[in-house]
């Protein structure tokens, strides 16, 4: 697997399930060590060391399932993450709400983390990866359980951290999204590169059925229903 996350750009990953999109969101986070090959940024080879470690190297993440602070509050949640990232508490309060507004979360600010609707719950949890200030960002599956409405505002959220100069990893099963956001997208089958390109480019390629969806998967391509997978 030879996967590239240039700054910059929003890049796409997909495959079926099991074929180690996850399990490579986990090694370049930190949460799981390789059993080979290396992990670099800007020509540095990284030593295996902690999640928090590689947070503070810029590199940031989203789960998909919880990683909230259920007691507290969703501006907690989220000033308490840029706290643990060496902010102040006058300038976590500050980039807090920065990022709440960024990405619609304002009148949430203040409801306990527990028992959130799941879009907003998805949205905390992207909200929390922003408050790092990371150089790069790893999407794993921020997309599902959102509604058309959040799914673009998301979309637009990406572009704009690509604009700001912040690379973009996107895992979702939401081939709308995939091809409609990403600059470039690697397909992925038993943990190797299958194919790798600009949506364009993958979605007219053949390997693309037969690697993941199979036939439907070209239709998923070019804007029909999500895959249930």
């Amino acid at each position: 697997m030879n996967i590239e996350i240039p700054r910059g750009r929003v890049t796409g990953l997909i495959g079926a399930n099991g074929a180690g999109k996850s399990t490579l969101v986990n090694i370049l986070s930190g949460f799981d060590r390789p059993d080979e090959g290396a992990i670099e940024i800007d020509g540095q080879m990284l030593p295996h060391e902690s999640a928090q470690r590689r947070t503070h190297r810029g590199i940031a993440r989203t789960f998909q399932h919880g990683h909230l602070y259920p007691l507290l509050t969703v501006m907690e949640n989220v000033e308490v993450t840029a706290l643990a990232c060496g902010l102040s508490r006058s300038k976590a309060r500050a980039l807090s709400l920065d990022v709440l507004s960024e990405l619609q979360l304002e009148e949430w600010a203040l409801h306990s983390a527990d028992h959130l609707p799941h879009g907003v719950e998805r949205r905390l949890g992207v909200a929390r990866a922003l408050a790092t200030r990371p150089s790069w960002v790893l999407f794993d599956e921020p997309a599902a359980g959102l509604n058309e409405g959040e799914a673009q505002h998301f979309r637009a959220t990406m572009r704009d951290l690509a604009e700001r100069g912040i690379g973009v990893l996107l895992i979702d099963h939401n081939m709308p999204l995939v091809f409609g956001s990403c600059d470039h997208i690697f397909v992925l089958g038993a943990g190797r590169n299958v194919l790798d390109g600009t949506p364009e480019e993958i979605r007219h390629d053949e390997r693309l059925a037969t690697s993941y969806l199979g036939n439907a998967a070209r239709q998923i391509a070019d804007g029909g229903h999500d895959a249930d997978a």
